[in-house]
């Protein structure tokens, strides 16, 4: 009787602390910049493991909100780690594409407001500091507040997808080399995933500036496209992004 005890009491000290383990943050971002990097199926395929390790972890979660294809799930995904693990290293970076999914949508209303959120929520992450909100192009101001169809995956800044400042549209009008407002692409946890980034921004004739950024106890190679004169013009410049090159954005000012 005294062993069957000592046996349950085991298997419960076991089962709790299974229950509690979370998966290294390192970790998290080194399989991050794997999928950034172009191998996501290696992930992919460990991604089980992953949950089975460490089930309710929210970085394994996040992993898993990332490598979902369809944009309307991995909202989902994204969402409830913000809901479920609001302290969560991944809290502030599972909001921000949030916000992404529904600004990509023409949604600004409900894209404004998980900005808003953001900024309030996680005051000092990268994606908060500086970011304004942005209101909808006159001809889109009358769009309705849900999607009518599952979207295109708009869940990852891509490296595939976060140095002299300068930017030329398809047309080659060239800004001014300083402005109220900047277009942030991307923030990366490497200086290599920020300049592949950054070398793809140039294969579409736009030229980026890297910098450094500490938030959250971490350092980020932010990849920023500067020079904008007015909102109005980075925010057509975000467009012209999503529209032609399938890249995310968001505007900060300076």
């Amino acid at each position: 009787m005294k062993y069957s005890i000592a046996i349950i009491i085991a298997l419960v000290v076991i089962t709790t602390s299974q229950l509690f383990a979370q998966m290294p943050a390192q970790e998290v971002r080194k399989r991050l910049d794997l999928i950034y990097s172009g191998q996501v199926e290696r992930v992919r395929t460990e991604l089980p493991m992953l949950q089975q390790q460490y089930p309710n972890d929210p970085g394994v979660e996040y992993l898993d909100a990332v490598l979902t294809t369809d944009g309307t799930q991995a909202v989902k995904k994204f969402q409830t780690i913000v809901d479920v693990h609001p302290q969560s290293e991944w809290a502030d970076d599972a909001l921000y594409k949030v916000y992404q999914y529904y600004y990509s949508l023409g949604l600004y209303k409900t894209a404004d407001q998980k900005m808003e959120q953001l900024k309030h929520q996680y005051p000092n992450s990268i994606y908060a500091t500086g970011a304004t909100t942005s209101s909808p192009p006159a001809h889109n101001e009358n769009l309705p507040e849900e999607p009518a169809a599952p979207a295109k995956d708009t869940t990852v800044i891509l490296p595939n997808r976060p140095e002299n400042i300068s930017r030329q549209t398809s047309t080659q009008e060239n800004l001014p080399a300083a402005g109220k407002f900047a277009v942030q692409v991307g923030a990366f946890s490497t200086s290599q995933n920020a300049q592949k980034q950054v070398d793809v921004l140039a294969s579409f004739a736009i030229s980026a500036v890297t910098s450094t950024k500490d938030a959250g106890g971490r350092t980020w190679y932010v990849v920023s496209v500067e020079g904008f004169a007015t909102e109005q013009e980075a925010r057509a410049f975000i467009t012209e992004l999503k529209t032609k090159h399938n890249i995310n954005a968001i505007i900060v000012t300076r």
